[in-house]
């Protein structure tokens, strides 16, 4: 706890920062994640979202999890409400269209910039 004076508005702050927190942990705790490991997040700033693989549909196109989270470095995860990162993953998929990736390049799918897209939601 930090002494000295409260600026003005720290009492506001905090009941919206004690909210956020509340809504994080309903969204970890609403229904089953999927988590991704992507290794190669580190040094693209990109996530690989997969929706197909060579059998069908897969990942994103069919997941029951209410969040996705990636893990992105260690001790560093990234966590997106599903319906957002679908609607995401669609529009990079309009803007830039699908790439292989995942293992031996056998999954299609789309790369979301973590700071583009993720964060600033700008896709053209």
């Amino acid at each position: 706890m930090s002494k000295g004076l409260t600026r003005a508005g720290f009492d506001a702050d905090l009941r919206i920062g004690h909210q956020a927190e509340g809504e994080f942990l309903r969204q970890l705790h609403s229904g089953p994640l999927e988590h991704k490991a992507d290794k190669k997040a580190r040094k693209t700033g990109n996530i690989f979202v997969e929706y197909a693989q060579p059998s069908g549909k897969s990942g994103l196109a069919t997941t029951k999890a209410e969040t996705w989270v990636f893990e992105v470095n260690e001790g560093v995860w990234i966590a997106v409400a599903t319906d957002k990162l679908k609607e995401i993953a669609r529009r990079v998929h309009r803007y830039k269209g699908p790439v292989s990736g995942g293992d031996y390049n056998n999954y299609t799918g789309v790369l979301v910039n973590i700071l583009k897209h993720l964060v600033r939601q700008e896709f053209e």
